[in-house]
């Protein structure tokens, strides 16, 4: 019987019969996978404690339509985003909109080194507002290594008289005439759309900062509001192309 190892993140699981479950996995090697875990659910089952959700595990499976998985190994546990409820939200969120947005068996590497990296971000940060800006940051790349792009015209902030990258200059509350928001046109545009939003400066300058900086970079980005008001255009955004909203979209809207 031919066996198979993967690098994988546990996004789901499903109750199966009375003692297995199916686990789905997120995995370096082959993308977004099913496989069996029997006789999990019984007190002598030792995959129980290494295939929880959101732990990234090295797994070994049988071949076959719904593999069997013989043998799990834990990389990383992320035991501290597990202590702080609003990084588990945002974790769950990730996790539904990777199951949202893959097929099954479509190898995305760098999405996913983006969900890793999300997840340890998470496992370190406390603040709030560092955790919105990581979550604004997922989002954003995930969009962008599933062929969804959002797109913004640098010019249009050049045209206000951005001194540098920072957005020092750019901490302002004037709402700025010609920067549009619309999921149909594909992001930021100049032009008024019928299912556009006008967007103040502040907040198409963060989405730049966003798209540039890692999240170990994060902490060094200005407090600023314009965060609240990012979060919503890039969920619709989300939302207008995946057909539906994420049901983890409630939870986070109450961090």
């Amino acid at each position: 019987m031919q066996e198979t190892s993967f690098n994988a993140i546990i996004l789901k699981k499903q109750p199966y019969k009375e003692a297995d479950e199916i686990i789905t996995l997120f995995t370096k090697e082959n993308g977004k996978i099913r496989a069996l875990a029997k006789a999990i659910k019984l007190p002598k089952s030792k995959l129980q404690q290494k295939l929880q959700a959101l732990f990234f595990v090295n797994v070994r499976l049988t071949s076959g339509k719904l593999p069997t998985i013989i043998e799990a190994e834990i990389i990383n546990s992320f035991h501290g985003l597990r202590e702080n409820l609003n990084a588990m939200k945002m974790a769950f969120y990730a996790t539904e909109l990777i199951l949202k947005i893959t097929a099954d068996e479509h190898k995305n590497e760098l999405l996913f080194d983006l969900l890793q990296n999300f997840l340890k971000f998470l496992d370190v940060h406390q603040s709030k507002e560092i955790l919105q800006l990581g979550l604004a940051k997922f989002k954003i790349q995930a969009l962008k290594e599933s062929g969804l792009e959002m797109h913004i015209n640098q010019s249009l902030l050049m045209d206000r008289s951005i001194r540098d990258s920072s957005l020092a200059p750019l901490a302002r509350n004037d709402t700025v005439g010609g920067i549009y928001f619309s999921p149909d046109k594909g992001g930021f545009v100049s032009e008024r759309q019928s299912d556009s939003v006008q967007v103040d400066y502040p907040v198409a300058a963060l989405f730049i900062e966003l798209q540039n900086h890692s999240f170990e970079k994060l902490k060094e980005l200005p407090g600023s509001n314009a965060i609240d008001r990012l979060q919503p255009l890039l969920s619709q955004f989300i939302e207008y192309h995946l057909e539906r909203k994420l049901k983890s979209e409630s939870f986070i809207n109450m961090v």
